[in-house]
């Protein structure tokens, strides 16, 4: 039976060097060392999805226990695992795992200028979230140059008016020299902000290739 476990310092190295590198472009990759200091701040869960000793999923979420919310930075399937609904369980089991909170999630939105046939993928992406209860936000963000859909779940989480979320406590330090961690981090701690809070993000070099020893 497939189930969440949390990955150790070492997996999260193996399968950032074996997995993110091969499914994400440099463009979209967090350094594994801003990985490792949120990691170690407590505000970023790196999990693995294991079918006995296999990986056939992984998920890397960034989490706010002051706003009640976690949103989910990475989640892929491995080659191990496609074709069988792993997707679909990973979510599940993180819905699970996360169900005291609200889960945030930006996709790719479908945009003009874009080939159809990556339109046709992200069509598919949101999809695929809206069958497992997530639900559109009513506003868009902009990150690296590209457009993303905001979806939350639980559903009724999209209905809750702005200003009815209470102020929450300190958030926990983030340590500093992140570049993920400043405005791009505060804009997500917020479930419901509005529209103009959410930044355009400058791009920044995010290959890991500047760390050594992966």
């Amino acid at each position: 039976m497939a189930e969440l476990r949390l990955l150790t310092a070492r997996q999260l190295r193996q399968v950032y060097r074996e997995r993110v590198r091969s499914d994400f472009p440099p463009s979209e990759r967090r350094p594994l060392a801003s990985m490792e200091r949120l990691r170690a701040a407590g505000v970023y869960d790196t999990w693995g999805m294991y079918e006995g000793e296999e990986l056939l999923a992984y998920a890397f979420l960034w989490r706010s226990e002051a706003y009640g919310v976690a949103l989910l930075d990475y989640l892929a399937v491995c080659r191990e695992g496609r074709g069988r609904g792993t997707g679909t369980l990973a979510l599940s089991l993180l819905q699970a795992r996360y169900g005291g909170c609200s889960l945030l999630v930006e996709a790719e939105a479908q945009e003009e200028g874009v080939p159809p046939e990556e339109n046709a993928l992200r069509a598919r992406r949101l999809s695929f979230y809206e069958r497992s209860g997530f639900r559109r936000l009513d506003y868009q963000t902009r990150i690296f140059g590209v457009q993303y859909a905001m979806l939350v779940w639980p559903e009724e989480a999209a209905a809750e008016p702005p200003g009815s979320v209470s102020e929450p406590a300190p958030e926990p330090a983030v340590p500093a020299g992140d570049p993920h961690s400043g405005r791009r981090a505060l804009r997500r701690s917020r479930l419901f902000p509005p529209p103009d809070m959410y930044l355009t993000i400058p791009q920044e070099r995010t290959d890991s290739d500047e760390y050594p020893g992966l």
